[in-house]
């Protein structure tokens, strides 16, 4: 799943959305959201820093590679 964030980082866009659909496909939680992460891992906005951290790179990698918001 944080492939295809880091894809989705790093500009390679169709390679992003194509993983992060396998990994939908695969998930036994349902399709992937920003809100499923949320609810997942409560450590998700543990942190300010890490909060701060992650909006600027993983949750922009996501977007990129399509995840929705909810």
């Amino acid at each position: 799943m944080l492939l295809a964030a880091a894809l989705g980082l790093k500009g390679e866009l169709d390679e992003a959305k194509a993983t992060l659909f396998d990994a939908t496909a695969i998930s036994k939680n349902g399709p992937p959201s920003f809100a499923g992460f949320e609810a997942l891992w409560p450590n998700w906005n543990a942190s300010p820093e890490y909060v701060v951290l992650r909006q600027k790179t993983i949750d922009v990698g996501f977007r990129r590679a399509g995840l929705p918001e909810k």
